[in-house]
């Protein structure tokens, strides 16, 4: 029910995102943060730092760098917001950081309404990966919504229910 620290104490989550990891330029890959930065952040009262991931990076990397290669700049940025003081929540916002995303007239945005298979291994990777990092919690998809016009779900399913998105959490 509560999110508690070590001793048991409630924590209070007040933080801010970080963006750069969900659509970082080409070139390899960097923390979403740097000491400096968190430092701030902590010293401003928050507690916890927000870090939008995409999928595809985590899973497969790009031509320029290895899947590794991104998940340890989200290892880096992890270490630099714990050394804050700071929580981090990883927060899964994009499928595919190559596609595009957003509102368009023309109707051509992938902006999936709910996660895909491969979201399954990420969750699994991700949580192995930090299993002994107390810090680091998970949004497991940023935004569930109703499919757009250009969606194929559409047809299939209007509206995510509470007990299709119950489905993927389980």
């Amino acid at each position: 029910r509560w999110i508690v620290d070590e001793a048991g104490a409630p924590v209070t989550l007040r933080g801010v995102g970080a963006r750069g990891l969900e659509r970082p330029e080409p070139g390899g890959f960097a923390a979403a943060v740097d000491d400096e930065r968190a430092g701030l952040l902590a010293g401003a009262g928050a507690t916890v730092l927000s870090v939008a991931i995409a999928q595809d990076l985590a899973l497969e990397g790009r031509e320029d760098a290895e899947a590794e290669d991104y998940l340890e700049a989200l290892d880096g940025t992890i270490a630099t917001a714990a050394a804050a003081g700071l929580h981090t929540i990883v927060q899964l916002s994009l499928l595919s950081s190559v596609l595009p995303t957003g509102v368009r007239r023309s109707g051509d945005a992938f902006e999936p309404a709910l996660p895909d298979p491969d979201s399954v291994d990420l969750w699994a990777l991700l949580a192995r990966r930090y299993a002994d990092e107390p810090a680091v919690l998970f949004d497991l998809f940023r935004s569930p919504h109703a499919p757009g016009t250009a969606d194929s779900l559409a047809f299939l399913l209007p509206q995510p229910t509470w007990s299709v998105w119950r489905k993927w959490l389980l």
